[in-house]
């Protein structure tokens, strides 16, 4: 399983990378913190990432503007996008039902973000 993370918060990255080896050290993860750097590398890739975990606010882009983006990449047809946000509101869950991507809440514990992952990870192989 390959999982791309897209997020500006290094602390967060390092969390979800321990918690998907946690789940499971044959899941291999790439990072990118920078949206646009994100969009030219996963156009560009030879493999497709199974799942694209995407943060709801980053500094130049929210995600509804990147899953745009990234929705329109034909090498992505396949990969499950999902958005994790330290705060998820009634608006944000509506706008992402509405694009067809789960939205779940950032845990800040281990096991908690672990679950979280799981429950992602169990939902894009079933």
């Amino acid at each position: 399983m390959k999982v791309f993370i897209i997020d500006d918060d290094p602390e967060e990255i390092e969390f979800m990378i321990e918690a998907l080896y946690e789940i499971h050290p044959s899941i291999e993860s790439q990072v990118c913190t920078d949206p646009e750097a994100a969009l030219v590398l996963l156009a560009g890739a030879s493999v497709a990432p199974d799942i694209i975990l995407l943060d709801n606010m980053m500094p130049t882009f929210n995600a509804v503007e990147v899953i745009d983006k990234l929705m329109r990449l034909p090498t992505l047809v396949k990969s499950k996008i999902v958005v994790l946000s330290c705060d998820v509101n009634p608006n944000d869950t509506e706008v992402m039902k509405g694009l067809f991507v789960p939205i779940f809440k950032k845990d800040n514990t281990f096991s908690g973000m672990v679950e979280t992952l799981r429950t992602i990870i169990l939902g894009a192989v079933g």
